[in-house]
């Protein structure tokens, strides 16, 4: 059974998304070429549409308080766990 049109769309919005946030971020990790990079981040963004997470107006991912970016948490808290 081959992914919906709509799903694969779907699943390369959050590829790119999450790609850009991880080198919008300083880091001492690896550097990926941007193949490499959006090849993960389209693994994780199929992660999230399994869970249940939506990019769109009507359910837009869970956002932190705090705006880190690793925390999915949208109530009030003191400290993001990572």
């Amino acid at each position: 059974m081959s992914t919906p049109r709509e799903v694969s769309e779907l699943i390369d919005a959050l590829a790119y998304d999450v790609y850009d946030i991880y080198y919008g971020i300083e880091h001492s990790g690896p550097r990926y070429d941007r193949e490499q990079g959006v090849v993960a981040a389209r693994y994780l963004a199929r992660r999230l549409l399994r869970r249940g997470w939506r990019k769109t107006d009507r359910a837009p991912l869970p956002r932190c308080p705090h705006g880190t970016v690793t925390c999915y948490d949208p109530e009030p808290h003191e400290r993001c766990e990572m």
